[in-house]
């Protein structure tokens, strides 16, 4: 009987390492989805002429925590452009100077919102996930970009007119496979 027990114990142990394994796993691959939006946005932005020359990298800003876990390694070092691409997951409210692109989790929002007006003339693009967020209007938040759900695909909206506030320039190709377009200021 204990050995029957103990076999019943060891399987189920088994089951709940795999399951466990395969959550982990679809985390993971989501945040590499994540990652390789924010890069890919990145690449059909055009910033001021101005904006990188006393930089010697782009500045990626995690808001308030590495929402992305490992999967922000999978983007460090690609070009935008001609220069490298650094992520920062120790910024806040205080320390977003700095940033070229600054990267919030949906449920920072509300937070990041607070201090929004202290960069939001700035030439720097906001994008949010707003994938785990049941209401993920673009249109009422501060988001340039904003990363949604497509089902059980990741897709994205644009906020034209906080874009341009920005002084930044987003390509006709990216708005093109955008899923919303918003173009009047909020």
């Amino acid at each position: 009987m204990l050995k029957y027990f103990i076999i019943k114990l060891t399987l189920l142990c088994l089951v709940m390492a795999l399951s466990a394994s395969a959550q982990s796993s679809e985390l993971d691959r989501a945040s590499k989805i994540k990652a390789a939006f924010a890069l890919n946005v990145s690449r059909f932005v055009g910033w001021p002429d101005d904006s990188f020359a006393s930089i010697k990298s782009i500045t990626l800003c995690l808001y308030d925590g590495n929402f992305l876990g490992v999967a922000k390694n999978s983007i460090v070092g690609q070009k935008i452009g001609a220069l490298p691409l650094i992520v920062d997951d120790q910024i806040n409210a205080d320390t977003v100077t700095g940033c070229q692109i600054i990267f919030v989790a949906g449920d920072k929002l509300k937070k990041f919102s607070v201090n929004y007006p202290q960069i939001s003339q700035q030439p720097v693009l906001v994008i949010v996930d707003n994938t785990g967020v049941k209401d993920s209007s673009i249109a009422q938040s501060v988001a340039m970009v904003s990363l949604v759900r497509k089902g059980s695909s990741i897709g994205f909206d644009v906020n034209l007119a906080q874009i341009e506030a920005a002084n930044l320039k987003m390509s006709s190709k990216l708005l093109k496979l955008a899923r919303n377009v918003h173009v009047r200021a909020q």
